[in-house]
């Protein structure tokens, strides 16, 4: 495997342009062009917004890619999948689409054990992720609120449920939203009764929130208004407020940061390892790690 000859053009955007270069793997975030040669600007057709990464910075590149260490969600496993699912699908290849193969695959193995060392058990990094793993999903949801925030989590949830009650005052306005189209939406002057989980995400005081839910019996509140500390909600439920909310995002973040460093960490040694020309073994790492 030949580093020396491996490069990369990236792009955050999308684009159908081949960049005669090999090879192109996209996702919902980017799309690569691998190439296999030494690069020269007046070889490859190159547009503006585009990044050129060579040799081990290329490696260093998507290997940061593949452990999800360049996405929002950091250490996500999704474009893991996906990438494993690329090299599985690359097939009948001439001599240089064979040669950057060898090099994904030796990424792919890479990343696994930088993964299975440093990126797994994250917690949660946003409201929505944390709300998934923290709601009963076998009871029904109610949302107070269709707005920005509301449209943000339901991918969290959605895919979980499909018992999700989302209420507003715009009814028609909330179903106008993609997000919110495909659930039950009902107007916040609807009566009848409600239990489960309860999501308040709309500039409702304590006072309309506890006539909103009357004799309503909801097991578990989360009171994600602005004001839920100052305005605290007077009802027997179970109740956790965006403050605890927020505190256990920051207290997750300050425990990823210190993964992301380790893993870092890890691929630097990776790097020094390929730059002084040593042949790696991804799953004999010893020698590397000690």
């Amino acid at each position: 495997m030949d580093l020396a000859k491996f490069y990369i053009l990236h792009s955050d955007t999308v684009t159908t342009k081949s960049h005669g270069v090999e090879l192109h793997w996209k996702t919902c975030l980017r799309n690569i062009y691998f190439g296999y040669k030494s690069f020269a600007s007046d070889q490859v057709n190159i547009s503006s917004g585009i990044e050129v990464y060579e040799s081990v910075e290329a490696y260093k590149f998507l290997l940061q890619v593949v452990c999800g260490l360049k996405s929002p969600m950091i250490g996500e496993t999704e474009v893991f999948g996906q990438f494993k699912n690329y090299i599985d699908s690359l097939t009948g290849l001439n001599s240089a689409g064979e040669s950057i193969k060898q090099v994904l695959i030796d990424i792919r193995n890479t990343s696994k054990k930088i993964r299975s060392e440093h990126l797994i058990n994250l917690g949660a990094q946003s409201y929505g992720s944390l709300l998934r793993k923290q709601i009963n999903f076998n009871n029904e949801i109610h949302i107070v609120g269709a707005g920005q925030f509301v449209e943000d989590i339901i991918p969290w949830l959605s895919k979980k449920s499909d018992q999700i009650y989302i209420h507003s005052r715009n009814v028609e306005k909330s179903k106008s939203k993609k997000q919110l189209s495909i659930l039950k939406n009902f107007s916040l002057d609807s009566s009848f009764l409600k239990s489960g989980t309860l999501i308040i995400a709309a500039p409702l005081s304590s006072k309309q929130m506890s006539d909103w839910v009357g004799s309503s019996n909801f097991d578990v509140i989360y009171d994600l208004r602005g004001s839920s500390s100052e305005d605290p909600l007077n009802l027997k439920s179970e109740i956790f407020n965006l403050k605890q909310f927020f505190d256990q995002i920051e207290n997750n973040k300050s425990k990823i940061e210190k993964k992301v460093s380790q893993a870092n960490v890890m691929i630097q040694l990776i790097l020094d390892s390929k730059l002084k020309g040593q042949k790696l073994h991804p799953f004999g790492w010893d020698d590397i790690c000690a």
